[in-house]
């Protein structure tokens, strides 16, 4: 509470009623009247809530908050004189909306109950009145600002709508992960109570992974870069949403959501196991039929090893074509597992499979920065295999690419290495 600003959070107070109404509340704290500042403390958290439920009323039409605030109007008419309908309007609010969290709830009861003792005359065995310490007042204070006084209305399903409608119109803007990241969280998430994040989280699920229709295609990649940004907030609070409503994040459509998904799967792979088998085929399907989400689906081995294995098996019984952000995704992974060389060593195998003089060019430039990373045993090899590639050797960069790759080796093996064997090699050195 020490590093707490009460003067400044009072600035970011949503309503403007309420922020005049709880500058009362701190001449009160600052003058050391902590009685008065927890009764008048209650009385801005009864307001807000009712200010909050009408401004739903304009923005949304919301019928909920209409019924609330009638219901409120009949206990008033029936019993002028009665404080019940504040104890009606947050228990309704905790039960019938999702403006409250449980704790927020339970910091209003809690102030309930000192602003009673506060504000009616009980006395204690030796008559006096109770009088909350400045540690209590600042306590109450802070739980209100925080949790209630400094958030807007929020209702989940049209939030939902607002939240992909503005990114659809922002989504040339924020190109950035950290753009949109400060964006999405000063405008919505810092905002947002745990069950109407879910909510969005949810929809966007099914925004990128679902549907097709035209909007869903058009804005695909910004929805996807959103739902990953929310993940990372709360990995294990999403985890668990995926293995309680299994079925629902298992459905997935075939295609460009389901490619898109492997795209979210290669960051967090512990997902992968949480869906169902019908999820899992159609993952497997996808990336089996394309190299390049082959290699982003690390997740379908046992380990970066075995994927990796994999990839070269796949880069011998076809002519496929891996790009440097694939290279650089496998390079990430498997830096984590203390793996990288094995990567740097599948450059070289991919560089010495090429299947024409075009394919070798833009390989040898994937190898390039790694050329001095290679093994003894990944240079004999890569030597190897450029002599008995005639699509290595003899197209017009070979003999300049080779003798760069000869003078690794001598740093590496030694100028005094036997190239005998390797007489196209040896003889391409000389054009």
């Amino acid at each position: 509470m020490g590093d707490f600003s009460m003067e400044d959070a009072v600035e970011k107070i949503y309503d403007t009623k309420t922020k005049d109404y709880f500058n009362e509340v701190l001449h009160c704290y600052f003058a050391g009247s902590y009685r008065s500042a927890l009764v008048m403390l209650y009385t801005v958290v009864v307001c807000d809530l009712v200010y909050k439920l009408k401004e739903l009323i304009e923005l949304y039409d919301d019928n909920t908050s209409k019924s609330i605030l009638k219901e409120i109007g009949e206990l008033q008419t029936n019993s002028p004189t009665s404080p019940d309908w504040e104890k009606f309007l947050v228990d309704s609010i905790k039960s019938r909306t999702k403006l409250l969290e449980a704790s927020d709830y339970q910091n209003i009861i809690n102030l309930q109950k000192h602003r009673n003792l506060c504000a009616h005359p009980i006395l204690d065995q030796n008559y006096v009145l109770y009088n909350p310490n400045k540690e209590t007042a600042k306590a109450h204070i802070i739980n209100i600002l925080d949790g209630i006084l400094t958030k807007p209305p929020i209702l989940s399903k049209k939030i939902i709508n607002e939240f992909v409608e503005d990114l659809a119109s922002k989504k040339d803007i924020l190109v950035d992960d950290d753009a949109l990241r400060r964006y999405l969280y000063a405008k919505y998430l810092r905002n947002l109570i745990p069950e109407v994040e879910n909510s969005l989280f949810r929809s966007l699920w099914k925004f990128v992974f679902k549907s097709v229709d035209v909007n869903c295609d058009d804005n695909r990649v910004i929805n996807f870069r959103s739902l990953k940004l929310l993940f990372a907030r709360r990995k294990s609070e999403y985890k668990e949403l995926i293995r309680n409503e299994k079925a629902y994040y298992s459905s997935i459509t075939p295609g460009i959501p389901t490619q898109f998904l492997i795209g979210l799967l290669k960051d967090e792979p512990n997902v992968f196991v949480l869906l169902e088998d019908n999820a899992k085929v159609l993952i497997t399907a996808e990336s089996e039929n394309d190299i390049k989400l082959f290699c982003y689906a690390w997740f379908l081995s046992s380990d970066i090893s075995e994927h990796i294995q994999k990839i070269r098996e796949k880069i011998c019984q076809s002519e496929v074509k891996i790009y440097k952000s694939e290279i650089d995704n496998l390079l990430e992974i498997s830096d984590e597992f203390g793996k990288k060389e094995e990567v740097i060593s599948l450059l070289a195998f991919y560089y010495g499979c090429s299947y024409d003089y075009d394919e070798a060019d833009r390989r040898y430039e994937l190898l390039r920065p790694y050329l001095n990373k290679l093994s003894d045993n990944d240079l004999i090899e890569l030597i190897g295999a450029i002599d008995k590639n005639p699509q290595v050797l003899n197209r017009r960069n070979g003999p300049s690419t080779s003798r760069e790759i000869k003078g690794i080796c001598d740093d590496v093996l030694g100028c005094d290495f036997d190239y005998s064997e390797y007489y196209s090699f040896k003889y391409c050195l000389k054009k």
